[in-house]
């Protein structure tokens, strides 16, 4: 992951309900420009989100 940078967007979705934590995610990512990120601050495993973002949109984030 890019170190943080001043322009650096926070999605920090602990208190956040569980069934709007992965549609909020998606929609982050989907505001991102190319070549821009984000850092996500999460309170749970991150590999079910990885095999969802492999699947819905491979090819578009490392």
């Amino acid at each position: 992951m890019p170190p943080p940078t001043d322009d650096a967007r926070t999605l920090d979705v602990r208190p956040i309900p569980p069934r709007e934590k992965h549609p909020t995610i998606f929609r982050t990512f989907d505001e991102l420009e190319p070549g821009e990120h984000f850092i996500l601050i999460n309170d749970h495993n991150p590999r079910p989100l990885k095999y969802e973002f492999q699947g819905e949109r491979a090819g578009q984030f490392e």
